[in-house]
């Protein structure tokens, strides 16, 4: 017989405590890479090239959508770092067989 643990209610905590773990949602830096063969026609490349995506995403972004609660609380904690990661570039990472960096384009 399997016994069901009790869940975690995170609305249940103090609002007081979930402002608090609030301020402890980290910015993520993603990488996204795209491999670019010689033989792919449709990029007209004379060799391989490697693109890399790289750009920062506020993991507490995810939580706006979660109930008009949450939503409400998380709102005024996120205004400062998603403003400051709307004015960071989106950078693409380019590499080729012959330079180990060719370039990097913000």
């Amino acid at each position: 017989m399997v016994t069901a643990t009790p869940r975690f209610q995170f609305l249940e905590l103090p609002q007081e405590l979930r402002l608090v773990v609030y301020g402890f949602l980290p910015t993520k830096i993603v990488h996204h890479t795209f491999d670019l063969d010689a033989d792919d026609m449709l990029y007209n490349v004379q060799e391989p090239i490697k693109l890399q995506l790289v750009w920062k995403v506020h993991a507490g972004a995810a939580l706006l959508s979660t109930c008009r609660t949450i939503y409400q609380e998380v709102y005024d904690h996120l205004r400062k770092p998603m403003a400051a990661l709307k004015a960071e570039p989106v950078r693409w990472i380019c590499w080729t067989k012959k330079a180990d960096l060719l370039a990097v384009v913000a």
